[in-house]
């Protein structure tokens, strides 16, 4: 019965670089650490303020290009600023993520994940009057 547990345990394990045994388990929650981390780390500046910014909203659809990280809504909204079909921008202040929204988007949701992680949006055509 011990030879057959001892198996077991070494089927759990697996060698590293250097040949030593690891713990599955132990890598996957390093892994984990890693990405906590790299979220810690994202600093998102909400820098834009005025009637134009609407906060927790979501324009669902009519997504021309996702940013993974960006640092501010400035540096969303300039992005949008360069691209000639983009209307409005939605960004996750969470995450730092910056949406490119088409007039092909849908009406305002309040209901919306992103929404409700309190999604930042404003129109392209608010911030030029």
């Amino acid at each position: 019965r011990k030879k057959e547990k001892k198996k077991k345990n070494d089927k759990k394990k697996e060698k590293d670089g250097k040949g030593n045994k690891t713990d599955k388990k132990d890598k996957k929650k390093k892994e984990g650490e890693k990405k906590d981390e790299k979220k810690e780390r994202i600093k998102f500046k909400a820098d834009m303020e005025g009637k134009c910014v609407k906060n927790g909203v979501d324009y669902p659809g009519g997504t021309i290009k996702t940013i993974k990280h960006t640092s501010s809504l400035s540096k969303c909204f300039s992005r949008c600023s360069k691209v000639r079909k983009c209307v409005r921008i939605v960004v996750c202040p969470t995450s730092g993520k910056c949406i490119l929204k088409s007039k092909e988007h849908k009406p305002k949701s309040t209901s919306t994940k992103l929404a409700k992680f309190g999604g930042i949006s404003i129109s392209k055509l608010c911030e030029k009057r």
